[in-house]
C-alpha cells in the first residue's frame, strides 16, 4: 500500500561512512513500534526518546543504508532541521491515515461491527 507510505528528502542529511545519506521512506507507526520503542530502557519516562525510537520503526529507508542501520542512535545525531522534515512526513501521512477508508461523500459508513461489500449491502453482526 505505497499510499499510506510518506518519502521525502531531508535537508542536510546522515553521514554513515563517508556518504551522505538524504532520501527516505517512511510507514505508518505500528502497535509493534511503540511496543519495541519501551523495550530500550532509555525510552521508558522519556518523551522525547521515545518519540525518536518510534520515528527509527517507522522509517523503512533512508538512503542506501539497510534497514537495521536506521537506529535511534542513528537519528538522534541528525540536525534539528532534518528531524524536523521527519516529523513533518509523519504528521502528513497520519492525517493520510485518518482519512484513508472514509467513505466517499453521500455515502454511509457501515455500522460498527459490520462490513460493506462492494455490492453496498452490509453484512456481518446483525442480530
Amino acid at each position: 500500500m505505497d499510499q499510506l507510505k510518506e518519502t521525502g528528502i531531508l535537508v542536510i542529511g546522515v553521514e554513515v561512512d563517508g556518504v551522505v545519506h538524504q532520501n527516505f521512506t517512511m510507514r505508518p507507526r505500528l502497535v509493534r513500534d511503540a511496543v519495541t520503542a519501551l523495550e530500550d530502557p532509555k525510552a521508558q519516562g522519556n518523551d522525547a526518546y521515545r518519540g525518536v525510537a518510534l520515528l527509527a520503526q517507522q522509517l523503512e529507508s533512508l538512503g542506501t543504508l539497510a534497514k537495521e542501520q536506521i537506529t535511534t542512535d542513528l537519528l538522534l545525531d541528525m540536525y534539528d532541521v532534518d528531524m524536523e522534515v521527519i516529523v513533518n512526513a509523519n504528521t502528513a501521512l497520519e492525517k493520510r491515515l485518518a482519512s484513508f477508508r472514509k467513505p466517499a461523500d453521500g455515502q454511509a459508513a457501515a455500522p460498527a461491527g459490520d462490513v460493506a461489500t462492494e455490492g453496498g449491502s452490509a453484512v456481518g453482526s446483525s442480530g
